[in-house]
């Protein structure tokens, strides 16, 4: 209960992209202990150990294409500053 209380008091006085990381890191944590769960699981059973790996393997692979094309859908103009898109900035000539 106290650890709701103080990501409460976190979100509410941090700035919105601090917030933004911090449940970045929350839910990586989160899925690297469901991974780790899952894949003492998998040892556990008869399959053979090239299996997995070949396995796991190609999940990884399956899913860094799969972001990567998430990206190249976005675009890439979304992650400039606005600072660089006003072309009246005096910094930016």
């Amino acid at each position: 209960m106290w650890a709701v209380r103080l990501a409460a008091l976190l979100g509410f006085s941090m700035r919105a992209r601090f917030t933004q990381h911090l449940l970045s890191q929350a839910v990586g944590a989160w899925l690297a202990t469901a991974f780790m769960h899952l894949l003492l699981e998998a040892f556990a059973s008869q399959a053979s150990a090239k299996k997995l790996f070949v396995l796991l393997l190609n999940g990884l692979v399956f899913f860094f294409l799969l972001d990567t094309v998430q990206l190249w859908q976005r675009g890439y103009e979304h992650h400039q500053p606005e600072s660089y898109a006003d072309h009246s900035h005096p910094e930016h000539p």
